[in-house]
Order: structure tokens, then C-alpha cells, then sequence
């Protein structure tokens, strides 16, 4: 879904649409309807082709690449495609299966045409319905935990779905500063708190940046552990 900011927009230094918050947050509540942010959208939300490139990005990128090869891929919640282009780089040969889905039907028809020889599909990892097409070498979970907050342990019961056993997973997020009132930080204080939700995991890589004159919001969390079961 993108670099995540719950002030989007009021921000100097970032361009987003007028209409942002019409779609995601408003008035202290999360809306959610990334659709027709998809839609409407006069930019690439969260500057995704961007961001995906800067050095605090990178920092996960090199985690996953000491790593790599990797047979099969997943990315939830993909938004534009992005990321799941640069993971294609480091699926084994580069001809790896990379899969990856979004909420938003917009996002993933414009995904496809972006980005073809990735298999993009709509998908809803917070719906208790959800059941994950296979399990993965490497499933990649970016941005994503500000969206999903309200329905956080059935989140994280299908992230883990999706994991085979001693397959990986990546965990990438942004906080806002964690001095200031925001959306969600009774679920997610903290990247010390998020991880926490993801203690069956043995870590490989852990790193959590902070006070960086690029990262102006908040720390930013790298999380690259291993499935036990």
C-alpha cells in the first residue's frame, strides 16, 4: 500500500492528492477506501515508485537479499507493485513465482500493466474469510499494519497462512513520531510492540532506524525472521 503517513499531505516535502485524506483518514477515523483513492488519485499515492528506492527501503532490500534466492514470493498489500518489481530481482534466476495482492481493484489492474510477469490479484489479508492461494518461501508484509489495525489477530493469523514452515518473513513499517496522537497506537505502540505480535518467529534481522533527518515521521521497523513451525 505504500510508505505510510497519517498526515499526508499537510506536510511540506511530499506531494499527495488534495483528496487524500477523503479516502484513508479523516477526522481521527480510518476510512479505508483505497479504491477510489486508486481512482481519483491525481499522483502515485505515498510517491510508491520512490519510496520503494530510498536508503531506508534499501535497509530491508539488503536483509532480503543475504537471503536470497527465493523459489516463491508474496507481497500483501502491494498497492502499485512497486516493491514486488524489485523483489522479482531476487527470486531465483529472476524467473521466481511472485505473487502479490491489494485491497483495491484499481491498484492491482494498474499493477499489472506496470509490472508484467508478476501474478496480481485482489485480495483482503483482514477478511476472516481470507484463505491464502499457497505458502511461500518469503512472504513480504510492507506498510501494511495501519490499515489492518482493527482487525489485527485475524490479520496476523493470515499473514502467517500464508508462511511455510521454515519460510521467511519480512516486515517493513513506518510510525508516525510516537510522541504524537495517531490512529492505531493503542494496537501498535511501538515497532518493539509489533514485533511482539510475531514472537513465534525467530528473528534473523531486526533494525529499527530512528532520528534520521529522512526519517521525519517516526522510526521505521525492518523485521526478516524465519517460521519455527
Amino acid at each position: 500500500m505504500g510508505d505510510f503517513d497519517q498526515n499526508a499531505g499537510q506536510r511540506t516535502g511530499r506531494e499527495y492528492p488534495r483528496d487524500y485524506h477523503d479516502y484513508v483518514f479523516r477526522d481521527g477515523k480510518l476510512i479505508g477506501d483505497f479504491d477510489n483513492m486508486y481512482r481519483h488519485a491525481k499522483g502515485i499515492p505515498w510517491d510508491q515508485d520512490k519510496h520503494c528506492d530510498r536508503w531506508y527501503a534499501e535497509v530491508g532490500m539488503l536483509m532480503l537479499k543475504d537471503q536470497a534466492p527465493y523459489d516463491t514470493i508474496l507481497e500483501i498489500g502491494c498497492g502499485l507493485g512497486f516493491f514486488a518489481a524489485k523483489l522479482k530481482k531476487i527470486s531465483r534466476r529472476g524467473t521466481g513465482k511472485v505473487e502479490a495482492f491489494d485491497v483495491s481493484r484499481n491498484a492491482i489492474e494498474k499493477a499489472r500493466r506496470l509490472h508484467p510477469g508478476i501474478k496480481f490479484y485482489v485480495d483482503n489479508v483482514s477478511d476472516g474469510s481470507f484463505r491464502p492461494r499457497h505458502q511461500y518461501d518469503l512472504v513480504v508484509v510492507k506498510d501494511v499494519f495501519w490499515y489492518v489495525f482493527e482487525h489485527m489477530q485475524t490479520a496476523i493469523r493470515n499473514i502467517d497462512a500464508c508462511v511455510k514452515p521454515k519460510g521467511l518473513l519480512y516486515i517493513g513499517q513506518s510510525f508516525p513520531a510516537l510522541e504524537s496522537a495517531f490512529i492505531g497506537k493503542e494496537v501498535i505502540g511501538s515497532p518493539e510492540v509489533l514485533k511482539e505480535y510475531f514472537s513465534a518467529y525467530a528473528p534473523l534481522y531486526t533494525a529499527i532506524l530512528r532520528n534520521h533527518r529522512l526519517v521525519k515521521d517516526g522510526p521505521v521497523l525492518h523485521f526478516l525472521a524465519v517460521k519455527a513451525r
